[in-house]
């Protein structure tokens, strides 16, 4: 998605569906590297494709 912070630290990151469903907004939920040792990230993201700005 374009604008999407570090996509590189989404890799092990959790999305939730926001409601209404029908607006397709999700939001993402911290983030790490696929090593299990690497840093993680507690950012969140509120991501709405409709946007001209989506995240």
């Amino acid at each position: 998605m374009p604008g999407l912070v570090d996509p590189g630290s989404r890799s092990q990151s959790t999305s939730v569906l926001l409601p209404p469903a029908q607006a397709q907004r999700v939001m993402l939920i911290g983030g790490g590297s696929v090593d299990p040792h690497g840093p993680s990230t507690g950012q969140w993201l509120h991501l709405n494709p409709d946007a001209p700005a989506p995240v």
